[in-house]
């Protein structure tokens, strides 16, 4: 993100193994709580959602993508794996990184 301003708006690009480069934006924030941002491209608007729930004995972290349009269950179904995988590899770097604070 190079110390870029990260408010509903931003636009970020995304680069994966696999994947064609992407633009996401930023759709909703809350600091420390909620992160939610989309992809949109012919006949298919993807949305992912980082949401944090902490007390005071842990911090639990759930990641969804849904998919909409009309191309939305195709692409899917084409990505699914590939998706399932990057979610849990994302899932993964972030605990291993909370854990060393």
């Amino acid at each position: 993100m190079n110390n870029a301003s990260v408010e509903v708006g931003t636009k970020l690009r995304v680069l994966q193994p696999k994947l064609s480069p992407a633009i996401w934006i930023i759709t909703k924030i809350d600091q420390d709580k909620i992160l939610i941002w989309e992809k949109r491209s012919l006949g298919l608007k993807m949305i992912s959602e980082h949401l944090i729930h902490s007390d005071a004995n842990e911090t639990k972290v759930t990641i969804r993508m849904n998919y909409e349009g009309p191309l939305a269950g195709l692409i899917y179904q084409l990505t699914r794996s590939l998706t399932n995988r990057y979610m849990t590899m994302e899932i993964n770097g972030l605990k291993k990184e909370s854990e060393k604070l």
